[in-house]
């Protein structure tokens, strides 16, 4: 059965650190040793340099020099027992001379109850550590994703397995690769390197479980808040105020789906299932707030306005994309709550010495409220594709925004409402 982590949310504590005052010895002759005689060191590190005590030649000890002698002596018997006890537990930053354990057997010194370790290798220490911390971002990431728990529990919370299927829940999956990735991987630290003797090096990078915790559960309470504050801001606007009450539900939406994530992620450390300190009145009402939010963009009809080069690819996309978030997307002649006028621009470049034509393409919407024909937000999208012909450029165009349509415009779209709308 695996051990459980727990702890009581409090503020925390900074410890006082010892150090150890520098012994300052006397100045010794080294024995040199012959190239054949001398040992080679698999392994060099910082520590290395500190440990190292050269031979001394024995000298007599002249009258008023015993006392010297033998603080000499003592001092190096104290560097020599430092040396013994050094080892890579929690707290070091380098590996002991020719110890490999914690490369092959990090868990030994760092037990997965408490951590959770990756080790990286590379050309320079600085590779090391870049692959030690992807390698623990992809085994986090693998942890929260797998989870049977996670899915669950959200399930539960939406009160609709469909609910699993629909866009919204991107939300929760992009937070929880967000989570996982090396830029915004929480209290992740190397805390051994070394390198071998062919010049390979290695790190250790590891996760401390329970003040990772921690931290999630502060974001947690963030999330939470925010959820909750938005929810009830978009409860309170009047009726006609359609797009910014789908604005701050689809912002509350997004922060509770992102409560749960970091919940999963608080959960997975400590081996529980809690809050974080949460108590279940503060958790955000997830299926409350999708339920509110469905119903709401279903309600919302968009008008499509095309200002710019004729571009069935591109418009059937925008339109697609429209339904999928459940607005009715209405002709010309018809009233409708939301207008998006789309100027797309397409100029060619003369054939370069590689005999490609580059295209340079932008494309332009203008989110305007439908009732007053307000213009309340501006998205814009732009690049360039090449290919030997004109048609292929063109294509090649339209593909490259089909694509960043289908990644981003929904988001954009309801951002760029919710930036606007709110001011």
């Amino acid at each position: 059965m695996a051990t459980a982590l727990s702890y009581t949310p409090c503020n925390p504590v900074i410890m006082n650190v010892l150090t150890v005052p520098k012994v300052k010895m006397m100045r010794t002759e080294p024995v040199m040793s012959s190239a054949k005689t001398r040992r080679k060191t698999p392994f060099r590190t910082v520590s290395d340099q500190v440990c190292t005590v050269s031979g001394t030649v024995q000298q007599e000890i002249k009258p008023g020099r015993s006392l010297s002698l033998i603080a000499s002596v003592v001092a190096a018997c104290l560097v020599l027992i430092g040396c013994a006890a050094q080892s890579p537990a929690a707290g070091n930053t380098d590996a002991t001379i020719n110890d490999r354990d914690w490369i092959n057997n990090p868990e030994k010194y760092y037990p997965p109850v408490k951590y959770i370790t990756a080790v990286g290798v590379g050309d320079t220490i600085d590779a090391a550590e870049t692959d030690a911390l992807d390698k623990l971002a992809r085994r986090f990431r693998v942890m929260l994703t797998s989870n049977e728990t996670h899915r669950d529990r959200y399930s539960s919370s939406t009160g609709s397995d469909s609910a699993l299927n629909d866009w919204q829940h991107n939300i929760s999956l992009r937070t929880t690769v967000n989570l996982s990735t090396q830029e915004q991987l929480l209290n992740a630290e190397i805390v051994q390197r070394a390198t071998d003797e062919p010049g390979r090096a290695y790190a250790l990078g590891v996760i401390e479980r329970l003040p990772t915790a921690r931290l999630y559960a502060e974001q947690m309470r963030l999330q939470s808040e925010l959820a909750n504050s938005r929810y009830q801001a978009a409860l309170k606007l009047p009726a006609d105020r359609k797009l910014l009450r789908l604005a701050y539900l689809r912002s509350a939406a997004e922060a509770a789906e992102s409560y749960f994530a970091l919940s999963h992620a608080h959960d997975l450390l400590l081996g529980v299932t809690g809050r974080g300190g949460i108590t279940a009145a503060e958790e955000p009402d997830l299926a409350a707030i999708r339920a509110a939010y469905n119903e709401l963009r279903s309600e919302i009809s968009v008008q499509m306005n095309w200002l710019g080069e004729e571009s069935p690819l591109i418009q059937n996309t925008m339109s697609r994309i429209a339904t999928e978030m459940g607005m009715a997307v209405v002709d010309k002649e018809q009233a409708a709550d939301l207008r998006l006028d789309t100027d797309y621009v397409l100029r060619f470049r003369p054939v370069n010495r590689y005999g490609v034509i580059m295209a340079d393409w932008l494309l332009t919407i203008k989110v305007k409220s439908g009732s007053d024909n307000r213009q309340v937000a501006t998205i814009t999208y732009n690049g360039q594709d090449g290919s030997s012909t004109e048609a292929g450029a063109t294509l090649q165009a339209e593909r490259r925004i089909m694509s960043l349509l289908d990644e981003k415009f929904a988001d954009d779209l309801m951002k760029a409402l919710y930036n606007n709308e709110a001011r």
